[in-house]
């Protein structure tokens, strides 16, 4: 549906990749609102809201925060399309390139893990900030 839409929308077709993800960072902020104010209900609870009125807020934020979040998943696929329409690549690329960042940053995951473990959320980020170290050095290797 993406790659139709850039190839066949007279809209799409003037973007280029830096429009798009300016887009992007406008529809993550409209996201994070959105998050921000599902947070804050529980405070609401609290409050003068009778529990009816709390759910059902709740259920409104949830659909605007599945909306927004719609929004940015769109954006981002539209951003690798054009970006690849105008950079000459396959959009298979970005995703082959986003799943070894995945494997690599995380080999503490039994599926395609090395058999290493964390314990912890902070032992995690540390694996993983040392893990892309490693690819940033590898990659910076070739250029």
């Amino acid at each position: 549906t993406v790659e139709k839409l850039v190839s066949l929308c007279p809209w799409t077709a003037r973007m280029d990749v830096t429009m798009l993800l300016r887009f992007t960072q406008d529809e993550c902020q409209e996201a994070l609102d959105e998050i921000h104010a599902l947070s804050s209900l529980s405070e609401a609870r609290n409050a003068v809201q009778t529990p009816q009125d709390a759910d059902a807020n709740e259920a409104v934020l949830r659909q605007a925060l599945i909306s927004e979040l719609g929004d940015v998943m769109f954006d981002t696929f539209m951003a690798v399309f054009i970006a690849a329409r105008d950079y000459g690549f396959e959009p298979a690329r970005i995703y082959e390139s986003a799943v070894i960042k995945i494997r690599g940053r995380t080999p503490y995951i039994a599926a395609w893990g090395d058999g290493s473990k964390v314990e912890t959320p902070s032992e995690a980020l540390s694996v993983w900030k040392a893990c892309k170290a490693v690819q940033i050095a590898s990659a910076n290797q070739y250029t």
